[in-house]
C-alpha cells in the first residue's frame, strides 16, 4: 500500500482519497487505553504547518511535547506515583497547549465497548460519552 501525505485536504492510498476525520491513534497504558482523533482538520493543518515550516517553532513544539514527562512524579526507586486522573489532566493540558482544540482525547472502558471523550473543565477531567 502506497500512502502519500500532504497538507491538502486528503491523504491518498493507492490513488484513493482518505478522509482525515477517520484517523485515530490509540495507545495502551497502565492507566487504560486512549485514542487521539483529529476533530478539526483545518485547525490541525494550520497549526502543524506553522510548526513544521519554522525550525524554531518545531524545536519549541518538540521541547513542549517532552515536557509532559517532566510532570510525572516518581518515588525514590524511580517508579511512577502519578494517578490516572493526573496523567489524563497532563495529557489534556499538553494537547491543548500544543495543538489547541483540533485534537480530542478518548478513553476506553476495560472491555472496549464504551469510549468517552475526556475534557478538562475548570481544571477537572470529565468524561463525555460518545454517541
Amino acid at each position: 500500500m502506497i500512502k502519500t501525505h500532504n497538507f491538502g485536504n486528503s491523504t491518498y492510498s493507492n490513488g484513493t482519497s482518505v478522509d482525515y476525520s477517520n484517523f485515530v491513534i490509540t495507545v495502551a497504558t497502565g492507566f487504560g487505553t486512549y485514542a487521539l482523533k483529529i476533530k478539526d482538520w483545518n485547525a490541525f493543518k494550520t497549526k502543524m504547518e506553522s510548526i513544521l515550516l519554522n525550525e524554531f517553532t518545531k524545536a519549541d513544539f518538540l521541547e513542549n511535547f517532552e515536557s509532559i514527562h517532566k510532570k510525572w512524579q516518581f518515588d525514590s526507586l524511580g517508579n511512577s506515583i502519578i494517578t490516572a486522573g493526573k496523567n489524563e489532566k497532563n495529557m489534556l493540558e499538553t494537547i491543548n497547549s500544543l495543538l489547541g482544540s483540533s485534537i480530542s482525547l478518548y478513553k476506553a472502558d476495560s472491555d472496549f465497548t464504551t469510549w468517552n471523550r475526556l475534557e478538562n473543565e475548570n481544571n477537572i477531567v470529565t468524561q463525555k460519552p460518545c454517541n
